[in-house]
């Protein structure tokens, strides 16, 4: 009896080492920094994707280069990553080394998990996207304080243009893809949630080159002001200013009215 008691106790460490092996092991990490970069392609609903996340841990900082090809996943993450700075990774079976071990981490985007947030429901799922826009054209502005994002949009009302208030950029850019005949021009501060405000009008400027663009650096930010002027010294559509209110009116009217 003892024997077989024994035997049990045996088989039993057994299967529960095999199963803590086999399962795959979770770290909670803290959100640092993104980049992301996609290669657009004419006529592909799969473009080039390249994806990290700068992200600190247990084991260290790190980079997770996200990989795989679930672009619906990736878009729902994205649109957690500038407010939720808590993610779960879950490396695979046997990779946990490795995972300690590197400075750069390749994984699936899907063992990727926003903390403490619904998980992902593939059938429940809606890209963010503003389809069959009515009316004329509009201007777009992204600003991640809504208060800005509110006094803007009075204005620009108030002067007789429709407008369209997002806080996320990549969303924003998601909506202006499908349908940029529907904007007439943007409106955006130079701190974007998610993604940096260069590449958000690189990647518009790819789609139409010739749409306004108007972004605002932030009073007392020389930096941010000269790095923006700079870098887009050669585009005739971008305008730098320090602040967007500042006689937003007349500027709105100005490059409008140089468009047309």
């Amino acid at each position: 009896m003892q024997k077989r008691l024994q035997h049990i106790i045996l088989v039993t460490i057994v299967f529960l080492l095999g199963c803590s092996q086999a399962a795959a092991r979770d770290y909670l990490v803290q959100y640092k920094a993104e980049h992301y970069k996609q290669t657009n392609q004419e006529y592909s609903n799969f473009p080039e994707v390249y994806h990290s996340i700068q992200i600190s841990s247990i084991a260290g900082s790190k980079i997770l280069i996200l990989t795989g090809k679930d672009h619906d996943y990736r878009t729902w993450l994205r649109q957690f990553i500038a407010e939720n700075k808590s993610f779960i990774v879950k490396v695979p079976q046997g990779e946990d080394d490795q995972f300690i071990g590197s400075k750069a981490y390749e994984i699936d985007v899907t063992r990727v998990h926003p903390y403490e947030l619904n998980q992902w429901e593939k059938e429940t799922f809606k890209a963010p996207t503003h389809a069959n826009l009515k009316g004329g054209k509009r201007i777009l502005i992204i600003d991640p304080d809504e208060k800005r994002k509110q006094l803007v949009a009075s204005v620009i009302n108030r002067i007789g243009y429709q407008t369209m208030t997002i806080k996320d950029p990549v969303e924003a850019l998601f909506t202006f893809k499908q349908q940029p005949e529907k904007f007439s021009m943007i409106i955006l501060d130079h701190q974007l949630p998610g993604m940096a405000s260069v590449e958000f009008i690189r990647r518009v400027i790819a789609i139409d080159h010739q749409i306004p663009v108007l972004v605002g650096t932030g009073y007392n930010n020389p930096s941010a002001f000269n790095e923006m002027g700079n870098t887009f010294a050669s585009s005739e559509s971008v305008t730098v200013i320090p602040v967007i209110l500042n006689n937003l009116s007349n500027r709105v009217k100005s490059l409008l009215d140089r468009r047309a």
